[in-house]
């Protein structure tokens, strides 16, 4: 997705989807979510619904990389993998 951001320049949003602990439950989930949703170039964080132990995090690569969103994952001491994504 290319968006504008508040200089008018054009920015890209990049998904990435991760495969974290299939058995967190739903406050270590929330928590997950709160702490990445409040890093730097990070848009949205979310599980899916259906498919629990999918984590899908919108960003943005001038501010973040993917690489560091999984370190930050994993600094949580979840396991976690990269499925789809840069």
């Amino acid at each position: 997705m290319v968006s504008l951001d508040q200089n008018n320049l054009i920015t890209e949003e990049i998904t990435i989807v991760v495969y974290i602990d299939e058995y967190l439950d739903e406050q270590n989930k929330k928590r997950v979510e709160y702490h990445l949703s409040r890093v730097d170039g990070i848009q949205s964080v979310e599980f899916d619904k259906f498919r629990p132990h999918l984590l899908f995090i919108r960003y943005s690569p001038l501010y973040i990389e993917s690489r560091k969103i999984l370190g930050l994952v994993r600094s949580y001491d979840y396991h976690a993998q990269l499925i789809v994504g840069d």
